[in-house]
């Protein structure tokens, strides 16, 4: 039942730290203790009657130190801690502070006592009778009852004292809550009165400006539609210059593809004439082995010259050997005659050999020296088509950036003639509302005439209303100025739209 107690009343939440304590010693602390001792006493009784305490002294230890540590360490220090934050919640209790030592200090003794038997069992010396130990913890018992009722007459004295504060806050809340509803009606009548006040200067005010408001809707109307026809026009021309562009375009993409044509025959121009030159290195090389050629046989005939010439003088030695020889050196002479007539012969073919290879060889060094020459002009050439490709290739870049810029600037003019003919819709639909707005006007001028009404308590007087209408101060001048720079056209149309229309075409305050 405690426990439902503590549980239902939310007293174990208590936020103030001096009825907490309070409620942890009489809820839980001091149950639990009572029913401890009873155990204890009634157990270890029975075991000094039975004499079989010497058996048990492991269990009535813990006994004692249960009663020293769990209930009365906690139950003491609970005590103090109340009476030592008592004074910071709602004020110092009196009562607390007088009867809550006195029963601490009695359940104290008793409980002290009853644990000082318990240890003299334990120790086995002095045991007391079972009389004296049930006497003694029966007394701890009702000292735990007696410090019970106490805490509790004290936990309701507390909770009697914060029930008065809060009610007191109540009181003070309701009060402040009564003079400030006070203190805002007087404000609210005051306001009223000079929003009254406001009110009617206001509605004479917009009475005045709603006639100039509508004259100047009508100037706004005739603008937006000088400003539709300007946007017409320019929408056409917008139209014709993007014709032309497209034109435009289309020449210079086919100039950019010419381009592109003529540096791909640039390229395979140069690809040939660096085949040729390459050809002429070739050939080059080629007369230059000839010539080389022709000096090695100009050199073997050179030598078979002069073999021709050492052969005719062995032949003239072999004579003249033969001459001195008389009949026996006959038939030598003969043959020496022949060798040289043959070495002669030799002689003369070389010769003639000779000059003929010489003749070669000076042809081939002109040759050489023409190839060398056509190879230099093939070179040139070479140089001169690389140029010129890199010529025609920025050529045909260049008109590649220029198809493109003008595709933009094509693409540009066509959102500018979009933007012109949103434009140009635009300001129809601002005549439109324009002229919605002029209505609008009228109709703000009758509802301020009922305002008028309002405010004044009166029936209202149409024709004083018109009256200062008529005689109002120049409202809107800055918008009347610039309607009149613009000089609008004079046009027989008057578009109309619906009042959704003008809505979504005026500014939303």
């Amino acid at each position: 039942m405690i426990t439902h107690s503590g549980d239902t009343s939310n007293l174990i939440l208590d936020p103030d730290l001096d009825s907490y304590y309070l409620m942890d010693i009489t809820l839980c602390a001091l149950p639990q203790n009572q029913d401890r001792l009873g155990k204890v006493t009634a157990t270890v009784g029975e075991w000094l009657r039975k004499s079989e305490t010497a058996g048990h002294k492991a269990e009535i230890a813990v006994m004692a130190a249960m009663l020293a540590e769990s209930d009365r360490d906690r139950i003491v220090g609970d005590a103090q801690t109340v009476l030592n934050e008592d004074k910071n919640f709602y004020g110092v209790s009196e009562s607390l502070q007088q009867k809550l030592p006195v029963a601490i200090g009695s359940y104290k003794a008793a409980t002290e006592g009853f644990i000082a038997l318990l240890q003299r069992i334990v120790t086995g010396t002095d045991l007391p009778g079972a009389e004296e130990f049930e006497t003694a913890g029966w007394n701890a018992r009702a000292e735990s009852f007696r410090l019970w009722n106490a805490a509790v007459s004290e936990l309701d004295v507390l909770l009697d004292t914060r029930v008065k504060a809060y009610r007191h806050k109540r009181f003070v809340s309701y009060a402040g809550m009564g003079l400030a509803g006070l203190i805002v009606t007087v404000v609210m009548w005051v306001i009223i009165r000079k929003l009254n006040s406001q009110l009617s200067n206001l509605s004479n005010r917009l009475n005045q400006n709603s006639g100039f408001v509508s004259s100047e809707a009508r100037q706004i109307s005739n603008a937006s539609q000088a400003l539709a026809e300007g946007a017409s026009e320019q929408a056409a021309s917008l139209q014709e210059t993007s014709a032309s562009l497209e034109e435009m375009s289309s020449m210079i993409r086919q100039n950019s593809d010419n381009a592109q044509k003529a540096d791909t025959l640039a390229r395979q121009t140069r690809d040939a004439a660096e085949v040729g030159v390459n050809d002429m290195k070739a050939m080059n090389a080629a007369m230059a082995a000839i010539q080389a050629s022709s000096d090695d046989i100009a050199k073997i005939i050179k030598s078979i010259d002069e073999i021709a010439f050492q052969t005719n003088i062995l032949a003239l030695n072999a004579a003249v050997e033969a001459a001195r020889a008389g009949e026996a050196g006959m038939g030598f002479a003969v043959v020496a005659d022949e060798v040289r007539n043959l070495a002669q012969r030799s002689a003369q073919a070389a010769k003639e050999t000779e000059e003929k290879i010489q003749s070669a060889i000076s042809r081939t060094a002109q040759g050489v020296q023409i190839s060398g020459k056509v190879e230099k002009g093939l070179e040139q050439i070479v140089s001169r088509v690389r140029e010129v490709t890199e010529l025609v290739a920025e050529v045909a870049g260049a008109s590649r950036e220029q198809s493109q810029g003008i595709l933009q600037i094509n693409a540009a003019v066509g959102q500018m003639d979009q933007v012109t003919q949103t434009n140009a819709a635009a300001a129809e639909e601002s005549a439109a509302a324009v002229e919605q707005l002029n209505h609008q006007a009228l109709a703000m001028k009758e509802s301020i005439v009922e305002l008028l009404q309002l405010v004044k308590g009166a029936k209202g007087d149409h024709a004083a209303v018109d009256g200062a209408v008529a005689e109002g101060p120049g409202a809107l001048p800055v918008t009347s100025a610039v309607i009149r720079t613009l000089k609008p056209k004079a046009t027989a149309k008057s578009a109309k739209a619906p009042v959704d229309e003008f809505e979504m075409a005026m500014p939303r305050s």
